[in-house]
């Protein structure tokens, strides 16, 4: 399978079918003949020959494939208290897809916000009691040098103080824990309900009402279709002609066709089949809101480079007993041509030798004609192609 872009062509190109037209219906003013003279034009289309940019392809099949995907599991344990969802839901990011019975985790709450409180006052006894040893010492250091100067008393103080501040060091220690303690309860709280991770839509339930969940048991699968790609297994030998960022054909099995862009080629090749999977990005603007994952996909994998060809319109040529031939417009008549063909292309035939680009050639009337009859060229010339 191969697609083709027309080369644009030079303007003397069009002037010179408009004179063609123009000149329908006249007798050639250089006489071929005397019976050429009185011969009738035939009524003819025609078609250039010309250069098109060509690419050559060939199918592969391949499949839809998701790039986020997931089995959504339980963070915490407990009975299922409700399932949100069905099969088929469409869920956002962030939504409700189960409830586990939180009861027993809400009382755990209670409990360790109770042992926070307990751990703040902790430590407020005890820095009040580092305080109080801290303003003893300070009294005794003021009477050094005097008669109340005591140093057993002093070396006492030093000891309470080394120890009171140690006790706080400790009830500091026991406030974070609890702290954490009571951050931790609050998650499994609100892991008792079970959110989306990403919009997607539910293909499987696992999980049912009054069932015990351990954790990390599934509850639901959802799958991402608007991260849907296709992945196609193709042969090494048409590596070459896939490149990041290069935009194919793809068509589905009921005809719908669109564009897809080269997203990667997997550096792992299957020794079995000699492929390597090859990621299309199908873009988000195709416009089919029904596809789904392991959906087949035919891919128009490119054979190698673009390259230019010559070629000819199918309906110029004709095959018989004197081989192929072509009827050229030379000065309004028929001038029958031997021509040597290559491999269609779309509508077209690659031209290997017998015509040059910008060549006139009859497409239609031309099963009837003879060499050197007049022409007389009707329906619509072939355009420009813009520049």
């Amino acid at each position: 399978m191969s697609s083709v872009r027309p080369i644009p062509r030079p303007r003397h190109v069009l002037r010179h079918l408009a004179s063609l037209a123009a000149a329908a219906g006249l007798i050639l003013a250089q006489p071929l003949g005397a019976a050429a003279q009185q011969e009738r034009p035939a009524l003819v289309r025609v078609d250039l020959v010309q250069m098109v940019d060509v690419d050559e392809t060939a199918p592969v099949l391949g499949r839809l494939v998701t790039r986020q995907s997931a089995t959504i599991t339980a963070r915490v344990a407990g009975p299922v208290q409700m399932v949100k969802v069905n099969v088929g839901d469409i869920v956002a990011e962030g939504d409700e897809l189960a409830q586990i019975d939180a009861t027993r985790m809400a009382i755990a709450l209670q409990l360790r916000e109770a042992d926070l409180e307990q751990a703040r006052a902790n430590v407020d006894v005890v820095d009040a009691g580092r305080r109080l040893a801290s303003q003893v010492l300070d009294r005794l250091i003021s009477l050094q040098g005097s008669a109340a100067f005591s140093a057993a008393r002093y070396e006492d103080a030093l000891l309470e103080l080394a120890r009171t501040e140690h006790g706080l060091s400790e009830a500091q220690a026991r406030l974070l824990r609890s702290e954490a303690e009571v951050e931790l309860a609050r998650v499994d709280l609100a892991d008792a309900t079970v959110r989306a991770p990403f919009a997607g839509v539910v293909v499987e339930r696992q999980a049912q009402p009054g069932a015990y969940l351990a954790i990390g048991g599934s509850v639901v699968t959802l799958l991402d279709v608007d991260s849907l790609e296709i992945e196609a297994d193709v042969p090494v030998d048409r590596i070459s002609g896939l490149t990041p960022g290069r935009e194919v054909a793809a068509r589905l099995a009921d005809g719908r066709g669109f564009t897809v862009v080269v997203r990667a080629i997997v550096p792992n090749e299957n020794p079995l089949t000699r492929t390597r999977a090859v990621r299309f990005d199908k873009g988000d603007d195709n416009g089919f809101s029904d596809l789904a994952e392991n959906q087949s996909i035919t891919v128009n994998v490119p054979l190698g480079e673009q390259r230019q060809a010559l070629t000819v319109h199918k309906d110029a040529v004709i095959t018989g007993p004197r081989g192929t031939i072509v009827y050229v417009v030379t000065e309004d008549a028929a001038d029958m041509r031997p021509v040597r063909l290559g491999t269609a292309i779309g509508d077209r035939f690659e031209v290997l030798s017998g015509l040059a680009d910008g060549d006139v050639v009859v497409t239609r009337g031309n099963e009837r004609l003879r060499p050197g009859q007049p022409l007389q060229i009707v329906g619509e010339t072939p355009q420009e192609q813009p520049t």
